[in-house]
């Protein structure tokens, strides 16, 4: 990745591209990933624990972000009830008692289906209820 530690053209403009947006609010984060200045072609690099594992958490998040708004696509919608279609045959009939156990059941189903916990287990309910998968 960075040419066997020695700095070419290529690694010198991704850190001036990064050098623009290289602060905490710009990221995100709540550190800038430790880096050292690469300022010629040939130059030595030096990495830093702390910059792979803030670079991570950059990765992470644009990651976590691409998938977010994945799961608003039309597309995304289609997938989610087709696998739950799959997976729960039939309509699932929702505890009602007691909210805490309903709210427990259906990430349960939600987690069977796509691994995922929903943000807002209301709105989720309605989703679920509107398309005829619980009652």
């Amino acid at each position: 990745m960075h040419n066997g530690g020695v700095a070419d053209q290529k690694l010198l403009d991704a850190y001036n591209d990064f050098a623009i947006v290289a602060t905490v609010t710009d990221l995100g984060v709540e550190e800038v990933p430790l880096h050292s200045s690469v300022t010629a072609v040939g130059e030595k690099v030096r990495l830093h624990l702390r910059g792979i594992v803030g670079l991570g958490d950059v990765i992470i998040r644009i990651v976590t972000t691409c998938d977010s708004e994945l799961l608003k696509s039309q597309l995304a919608e289609q997938d989610f009830l087709n696998r739950w279609k799959a997976k729960h045959q039939t309509t699932r009939t929702l505890k009602t008692k007691y909210v805490h156990q309903r709210n427990a059941q259906l990430k349960r189903l939600i987690n069977q289906v796509y691994y995922i916990s929903p943000n807002n287990i209301v709105e989720t309910e309605g989703f679920l209820k509107r398309k005829a998968l619980v009652n």
